[in-house]
This record gives C-alpha cells, structure tokens and sequence, in this order.
C-alpha cells in the first residue's frame, strides 16, 4: 500500500482536529432551508457570512437578486504559490417536508451516526475546505 503525502497527513490531521467544529457548522448550514425553486438563500448565506465574519474572513456578496446572493471570498496563503477556486451551491433540490422516509426533518441538521448528515444538501467537502482556508488563511 502506497504511504500517504506528508501534505495530505497534515490534511487529514487538521480535518480530525476540527471535527467537532466542521459537525456544527455543517450542521447549522443543513437547518438553513435553501430549496430551489424557489432559490432563496438568504437564511443560508447569513449562515456563511456569520461563520467568515466570525472568522475574521473577507467576502464580498454578488446578489443581482437579492434572495439569491453569491458568497464570494479572495484569501492569501501563508505561501506564495497556486491558487485554489471553490465554487460550490448554496440552494439544493426542493424537498417533500412530509415524505414519511425522512428519519429526521429535511432542515434538521440532525447528525446521525456521527458522521451521517440527512439533508437534501449536503456538501460537507465544500464546508470542510471552507474551514481549511479558515484556518490557514493569512488575516488581512
């Protein structure tokens, strides 16, 4: 078996040590209804913008309608070197709140198994890169 990149250890390594932080934020981000249509995703972009402002990130917001804004964040490294683009969804797919398969409600942000989020949007590589950049981001 091929030994894994010093790189990637550290990776792996900042993500396990953040896990209970990625949990809640990932969390409160699954409770912030964002279903499209009809695509408003006020209550989920304050939930973002909470988190950066929090963290002390700079962001701008592109809203040409204002229920629909776009987060957009430019951060500086600790390094010179490549850039990374993230681009990512803040709606997701309209969900029937009354399906009796739901375990859980739809907005719940209800974690189960520890590691299992039940949510129509659940883009947890986004949140965690999210807070990678967080926590590796040069404060300007």
């Amino acid at each position: 078996m091929a030994e894994m990149g010093v790189e990637k250890q550290q990776l792996f390594d900042w993500i396990e040590e953040d896990r209970d932080q990625l949990i809640e934020f990932f969390s409160g981000f699954v409770a912030s209804p964002s279903p499209n249509p009809p695509g408003d995703t006020t209550v989920a972009v304050r939930y973002i913008t909470d988190f950066l402002d929090h963290e002390g990130l700079p962001y701008k917001l592109v809203d040409p309608q204002p229920t629909m804004a776009n987060v957009v964040g430019a951060f500086e490294g600790t390094k010179p070197g490549r850039h990374l683009v993230l681009n990512g969804h803040i709606d997701c797919f309209p969900v029937d709140e009354d399906d009796d398969r739901w375990t859980h409600g739809p907005w719940s942000g209800e974690v189960a198994d520890k590691v299992r989020f039940l949510s129509p949007k659940t883009r947890l590589e986004l949140l965690i890169l999210i807070r990678l950049v967080a926590r590796n981001t040069k404060r300007v």
